[in-house]
């Protein structure tokens, strides 16, 4: 689940791999259903539902920290996608090798704010960089053999342009990388 900075939007992600965009009303408490982003698993010939479905989980959603009316979902199943919310139509898709996406993160670049990025966690150790504006692979830092468990993005503190992400990882390690592509 995420919330929007503007307070009156949050966004659901469930285990079947839709994610449902709602709008909240704090004067009577309730949230109506905008829309619901349905991705698909299907492969080509695939007519089981339940195989379908299979490790499609939503496992971390986050709306855009700005302007642009962008929300991003990392499924289970190793894709990353970027909606559109405002035109409730899907932006670009990203594949992450198949693995899970645990976490993502949206970077803004302090030194040049139209470069916008999207880093994607994956359960594999694999932290991946895609240009938001044209869907292309930035770089990717693979983290050293251990299963990456959770993501934070540090706060920069430094106003050298590079973002930090600090991972929880197998075996109880702590990792610091630098997103410095």
């Amino acid at each position: 689940m995420d919330l929007h900075l503007s307070g009156n939007m949050a966004a659901f992600g469930c285990s079947n791999g839709q994610i449902a965009l709602v709008t909240i009303n704090l004067i009577d408490q309730k949230l109506k259903l905008i829309h619901v982003f349905i991705t698909s698993n299907k492969k080509e010939g695939e007519e089981n539902e339940e195989e379908e479905n299979k490790n499609c989980s939503v496992e971390c959603i986050k709306f855009f920290p700005g302007n642009f009316p962008w929300l991003a979902g990392g499924m289970a199943n190793g894709k990353l996608i970027i909606f559109n919310w405002e035109h409730l139509t899907g932006r670009y898709e990203f594949f992450n090798e198949d693995e899970a996406v645990i976490d993502c993160f949206w970077n803004i670049n302090s030194v040049n704010a139209s470069s916008i990025s999207l880093s994607s966690i994956c359960v594999d150790g694999t932290i991946r960089s895609w240009d938001a504006k044209n869907g292309h692979l930035i770089g990717k830092i693979d983290g050293g053999g251990d299963q990456i468990y959770s993501a934070i993005k540090l706060k920069n503190n430094v106003d050298d342009g590079i973002e930090r992400i600090l991972t929880g990882c197998e075996g109880g390690l702590i990792r610091i990388f630098e997103l410095s592509f």
